[in-house]
């Protein structure tokens, strides 16, 4: 005996009526499960996609660990009562790029030092990120560069006042005006230093 594709429909439909809690679960446990195995299958953001990272070390997030895994020893380390300062080479010879570490082993910052390229010059980081909220006098540099901060990207951009190519980028947790200013307050100024302060260097 052989069954009409009518009944045979209309049977489907009255077992799925019967049974449409134990579906509904069935269906809800299997897509959570289907979530949790894609989430890890994908691959998290790799830290090169801050605007504050340096080789994969991004300040605030990046531990004393994750540098030498990524860069190998320091050629360098100088102590404060602060932090302490691991030296790495940058693409300038004689300037290492310096890695800021606080005394929970987490980065704080990262000071990187560029050779001279006409083509690589502010006005990139401001088509990307729009005008710098600070522009700052640098202590430890000539009145003929500026750094330009970019609070809420977590960096500075230090550029000539004359051509605007960049000289040096430092990286360091996204912040606000005030927290910034008191924890630079010794690097970078509102005020430009006089005269006799470069004299003395």
């Amino acid at each position: 005996m052989t069954h009409s594709p009518l009944l045979y429909l209309k049977k489907t439909i009255s077992w799925l009526i019967q049974h449409w809690l134990i579906i509904f679960i069935s269906s809800l446990v299997f897509l959570l499960i289907l979530s949790a195995i894609l989430r890890t299958l994908t691959p998290p953001t790799p830290p090169s996609h801050h605007s504050n990272a340096w080789n994969f070390i991004v300040p605030g997030i990046s531990s004393v660990a994750d540098v030498t895994k990524q860069l190998g020893q320091p050629s360098g380390v100088t102590k404060n009562n602060y932090y302490t300062t691991l030296q790495y080479s940058s693409d300038f010879p004689t300037i290492p790029t310096q890695v800021g570490i606080n005394k929970s082993g987490v980065v704080i910052f990262i000071k990187e030092r560029l050779v001279y390229d006409k083509n690589h010059t502010l006005e990139q980081y401001i088509n990307q990120f729009n005008q710098p909220e600070l522009s700052l006098f640098v202590s430890d540099t000539s009145i003929a560069a500026k750094a330009y901060v970019f609070l809420d990207e977590g960096l500075v951009v230090i550029a000539h006042t004359q051509d605007n190519t960049v000289e040096q980028k430092w990286y360091f947790s996204p912040t606000n005006q005030q927290s910034f200013l008191q924890s630079w307050e010794n690097e970078l100024s509102q005020n430009q230093p006089g005269p006799e302060k470069f004299l003395a260097n």
